[in-house]
């Protein structure tokens, strides 16, 4: 964390206060880059985008920088994480049986780069729109039997953490199991 940027935003503890209380609002209401954006635009004469733009590299480092900002949104959102978070417990096998607790901790960083990987994605740890939309389609989807459907029917099983035998390999080294 950059202390020295958390040091001179001691004083816009205000206007930081009223962004939190928004931006749950925001991603609630359906998540985009661009849509964050937009809201966004209301703080752009404070050092509110600077201070979210240092959190999302701070959890982000190689997000793109025009996604800083809305990187450093989703980690106040914790029921869009938590989306996220069930959704990489869904698609990817073997689960990584994440805790859906809307934290971005390093279990589900290391998720989302290693789907983002498997699907030929961006790999920056970040769930954006693309690894959103990639989550979706993947997950399991209920097709009522009265409308032809099978009821729950998986669409797409994402493996990772594989090696080349086809074991299941652990966790990247430095993330705890659980």
């Amino acid at each position: 964390m950059n202390f020295a940027l958390l040091i001179k935003l001691l004083p816009y503890l205000p206007q930081i206060g009223s962004i939190l209380a928004l931006l749950p609002r925001i991603i609630a209401r359906g998540f985009s880059v661009n849509a964050i954006k937009d809201d966004l635009k209301d703080f752009s004469d404070t050092k509110v985008l600077e201070w979210l733009k240092g959190v999302g590299v701070a959890f982000f480092p190689a997000v793109r920088e025009e996604l800083k900002e809305a990187a450093g949104a989703i980690t106040y959102a914790p029921d869009y994480v938590m989306k996220v978070q069930k959704l990489l417990n869904q698609v990817v096998s073997p689960s990584p049986d994440l805790d859906v607790d809307g934290l971005i901790g390093k279990l589900t960083k290391a998720a989302v780069e290693a789907y983002q990987q498997a699907k030929g994605l961006v790999v920056d740890g970040f769930p954006g729109d693309d690894t959103l939309a990639n989550l979706q389609k993947d997950s399991v989807k209920t097709i009522p039997k009265n409308l032809g459907g099978e009821g729950m029917q998986k669409n797409t099983v994402v493996e990772v953490f594989k090696e080349a035998s086809g074991s299941v390999n652990p966790p990247p080294a430095g993330v705890p199991a659980s």
